[in-house]
Formats: C-alpha cells, sequence, structure tokens
C-alpha cells in the first residue's frame, strides 16, 4: 500500500522540489498537456532514472505507440531503453486498457514483475484511451481507481499521461474525473510570451502535501526535462493571454516617453 511517509525522488531537476521533495512512495501522478509538451519525456526520464540512479525496476504500457519507437525517441536522448530492457531491469508492453486493467485485476501480472524485476515505478501513456471503456462518467471513474489501486496496493509510484486542450483553463482544470481520483496533478502547455513559444509547468495538486504553486519555465534539451526559475514579469498564463505585469508595463510606458 501507499507509503505517505517516504519520498520517491523523479530525479528532474526542479520537479522534486516543486513536489515537496517528490510523490509519495505509491502515489499516482496525471500529468496533463497538449500534443508535443513534454508529457512522455517526462515520463519516460522518471522511469529511466529510477532505473539507473535509484536501482528501482521499471514498466512502461502504451496504448498508442509501438514500443521501437518509444526505444527511438527515448534514444535521441540518451536512455537505451532497449539495452534496460535486455538486462531484465524493465518492461515495455504495448496493450489495450481492456488487456491492462484485467491483468491488475488478476493481480499475478503485475506481482510476478515486482518479484522479478523489483518494479517500484510505472508509466501509463495515455489514459486518454480508458474513455473506450466506457460512456458514464462515473463509471469511468471506478475503473481507472481500480488501475490506481492495482498498482498501489503493490506500493508501485506511477505516472499517467493524459492529453488535454492547450486553450484556456482546460489544460489545468481539475474537475476531469482522472484528476479526482489520482493523488497529483501535473500540467504542462505551451505559452507565448513576447513572440516565442515557451513550455511552463505547473502542480495542481499534491494530497497530503505541499507544493510549489509557481508557474515555471521549462526546456527539453539532450538531457531531457530541465525545469527553471518561474516566469517573471508575466501574468495570464493560465488564460492562455500572457501579459506583462503592470508594474513593467508602467516602466517600458515612462521609459518610452522618456526617450
Amino acid at each position: 500500500m501507499k507509503n505517505e511517509t517516504n519520498r520517491v525522488k523523479t530525479g528532474i531537476k526542479g520537479l522534486d522540489e516543486m513536489l515537496g521533495g517528490g510523490p509519495y512512495e505509491g502515489s499516482s501522478l496525471l500529468l496533463k498537456g497538449a500534443p508535443g509538451t513534454g508529457k512522455t519525456t517526462l515520463g519516460l526520464q522518471f522511469i529511466y532514472n529510477g532505473i539507473t540512479k535509484f536501482n528501482e525496476g521499471g514498466l512502461i504500457v502504451t496504448f498508442e505507440e509501438f514500443p521501437q519507437k518509444l526505444y527511438r525517441d527515448a534514444l535521441s536522448l540518451g536512455w537505451d531503453l532497449k539495452a534496460l530492457e535486455d538486462q531484465n531491469k524493465l518492461k515495455v508492453i504495448f496493450t489495450s486498457p481492456e488487456i491492462f486493467l484485467n491483468d491488475l485485476k488478476n493481480g499475478a501480472f503485475i506481482t510476478k514483475l515486482v518479484a522479478k524485476m523489483n518494479v517500484r515505478r510505472v508509466l501509463v501513456d495515455t489514459v486518454s484511451y480508458f474513455q473506450g471503456l466506457s460512456k458514464e462518467a462515473f463509471e469511468l471513474r471506478k475503473l481507472f481507481t481500480k488501475v490506481i489501486y492495482g498498482l498501489e496496493k503493490e506500493n508501485i509510484t506511477s505516472i499517467f499521461v493524459e492529453e488535454s486542450c492547450d486553450s484556456g483553463l482546460d489544460a489545468v482544470s481539475v474537475t476531469h474525473d482522472f484528476s479526482y481520483v489520482v493523488d497529483i496533478v501535473v500540467s504542462l502547455r505551451f505559452v507565448e510570451v513576447e513572440g516565442s513559444i515557451k513550455k511552463a509547468i505547473l502542480v495542481m495538486k499534491t494530497r497530503g502535501s505541499e507544493h510549489d504553486e509557481k508557474i515555471r519555465e521549462f526546456t527539453i534539451n539532450k538531457r531531457g526535462i530541465d525545469i527553471k526559475n518561474k516566469f517573471e514579469s508575466v501574468e495570464g498564463i493560465l488564460s492562455g493571454n500572457t501579459r506583462k505585469v503592470i508594474s513593467e508595463r508602467l516602466e517600458n510606458f515612462f521609459v518610452k516617453k522618456l526617450k
């Protein structure tokens, strides 16, 4: 079951600090964002760091991408997932939500991986596919809760990726059924600042823990996700209508007047 004393280090610079030291062991994290914001990259980095830095076996469950594509994308960042699979430290599964849910219900599947590979971290990409299991919001929430419980009872820390709209507050809304069920919600989104497209990350909620409420900029480089300082002198990021804060706008106005 979930251990609400031990923290799990993601190994991602800046993210552990935003999460108050990292997620609790056995907790669930929902990673929301539009395509291209870096959700899968962050999830892969969480798994890779777990194996290479903390000796924690990893499981990647994908519903939309063949393992070969994940291998290729990860390798471009210096993460050789295939080699980790060959070393029996990682398992990559391309399956359907129905099969994955049934495997968790039976228990034997995940229990064997825990015993055989010391699986402590799971990435599920993407949970949007669970919506095909039911048209009823309540039933869908029950199904997703079973998935989380199946991992939580093995004390596995999990990241779930979800596609979301990148316009207005939709990208960071916590009214989605999945958001209510998980322990942590993290939003990634594109923002336009003075004609340039940047990426922003925000921790929307953490259950039973304090977290950084600042909106921070992040980049993706050859080493993966790099979280930087909070956006300075910019407001309106959540609405998608960024602008300089009043004090800076006034300062620029007066400087122009003096010139």
